[in-house]
């Protein structure tokens, strides 16, 4: 889980601007969207609104920004406001590890030159607990000192010529991973939370790899629930004319080696634009499925790649927001209700909470629902985002505005009570 996400000098963000999860202790509404750590609760959502071009997708783009430099290493352009481009950017996170363990990680990075595009300006990583203490694991800024100096020292000569790559990235490459030590098991499961426990859709394009066997089922269910037109959707056995097609395309070569290279790889899944497929080998024969659709009052079935765009998105939707192993991850969604009917954002809502009950499941999304705000979402849930006159967003939660009796957040929110919405009209 998230507890706390900070970013400074990242595009349209100039200042520190904070994302909180900290549950506000006044709000006694939907009690299951939060969770409980001893004094401490953490809300499970947070809806962002406001206007196009405020903001509101930058901030998720902080995040998987911030992911992508530390699981990749990756900064292909300059992350900074347009103003101050040789200023550092700078990341802050508090969050929960699968093993309820609290840890903030914080760095900085700055443009630097064409030969070396980014550099690391500081980095530290701290275990945190409840009673207000904590431990230094590891800071770059003081010769990479922290809980296990003599560990750290192992490593210390050789990365300090290092200047572009981050040293939780550096120390959890597999050549460099020791089982034995403390160091190594703490950076391993940080490193980890970064890789699995943050899950982003934040573009148009459905996402193909969600889809398996295992999700197909539950994600049919929702479908219905959501009365799309569609009755179901199943893996069904290809035919003999489709299978010589599909092996002897040249694609097929790679799915070919990667049986061979892989003694107990099972199956793979790939698409070929239009179908989505799965392959399995069983005693030397390829089995290959593709991916069906029946809709009501239609006999013939439908390929995936014949379904309409928001159909596509919905159904990849559904397997991101629905997998299993989301008890523990933060699912981030760009424009939750982006080509789907404006009812069904608040069901996916009310579903994914009821899903992941009681788990650490979280959900972060962009919208320009107003209506999600009084329907599904506690006051602590809702943060807005505006723009100064100096091209500044500002992201600030519904929670700091004094609450009225029996207020109507979303009629508020159109009338201009909380900023967040174009002047629509103005004269050119």
């Amino acid at each position: 889980m998230v507890v706390r996400f900070s970013v400074s000098n990242f595009r349209s963000y100039k200042n520190e601007t904070v994302l909180d999860f900290v549950s506000s202790s006044k709000i006694t509404k939907l009690s299951d969207h939060e969770r409980k750590f001893d004094r401490l609760s953490v809300i499970k959502n947070a809806g962002i609104f406001g206007s196009n071009a405020f903001g509101k997708s930058n901030i998720l783009n902080a995040i998987a920004s911030m992911v992508n430099l530390i699981v990749n290493g990756n900064c292909g352009e300059n992350l900074s406001f347009i103003d101050t481009p040789k200023k550092p950017t700078k990341f802050d996170i508090v969050f929960l590890t699968n093993d309820n363990k609290f840890y903030e990680y914080s760095f900085s990075i700055k443009k630097e030159n064409i030969i070396t595009p980014w550099v690391v300006v500081d980095e530290t990583l701290h275990q945190l607990y409840l009673n207000g203490s904590n431990d230094l694991i590891y800071s770059k800024s003081n010769g990479l000192v922290g809980i296990d100096n003599d560990a750290l020292r192992v490593f210390q000569d050789a990365y300090k010529n290092i200047s572009d790559q981050l040293f939780l990235k550096y120390i959890n490459a597999n050549e460099r991973y020791i089982k034995t030590s403390k160091l190594s098991s703490v950076l391993r499961k940080v490193y980890d939370f970064f890789l699995l426990n943050l899950a982003f859709n934040l573009d148009n394009g459905p996402m193909l790899f969600l889809i398996n066997k295992e999700n197909v089922k539950k994600i049919t269910r929702y479908l219905k629930r959501y009365d799309v037109g569609m009755e179901y959707a199943e893996f069904q056995y290809a035919s003999q004319e489709e299978i010589s097609k599909i092996t002897s395309d040249p694609i097929f070569e790679y799915i070919r080696n990667e049986f061979r290279n892989k003694s107990n790889l099972k199956e793979q899944y790939f698409s070929d634009g239009k179908n989505i497929y799965v392959v399995s080998l069983v005693n030397g024969t390829y089995g290959i499925q593709k991916l069906i659709f029946r809709h009501k009052g239609v006999k013939s079935p439908f390929c995936f790649g014949y379904e309409s765009n928001g159909t596509q998105r919905l159904f990849t939707l559904l397997a991101l927001l629905f997998d299993e192993k989301n008890v523990n991850r933060t699912i981030i969604i760009d424009e939750i209700e982006r080509s789907a009917f404006s009812g069904i954002a608040s069901q996916l809502i009310r579903d994914f909470q009821e899903e992941f009950k009681n788990t650490n499941a979280q959900l972060v999304f962009t919208s320009h629902l107003n209506l999600l705000m009084k329907d599904v979402l506690r006051r602590d849930e809702v943060y807005f985002v505006d723009k100064n006159g100096m091209g500044e967003s500002i992201l600030y939660p519904l929670s700091s505005f004094k609450p009225l009796t029996k207020e109507n957040i979303s009629k508020e929110f159109l009338g201009g009570s909380y900023g967040a919405i174009p002047r629509i009209g103005v004269k050119i």
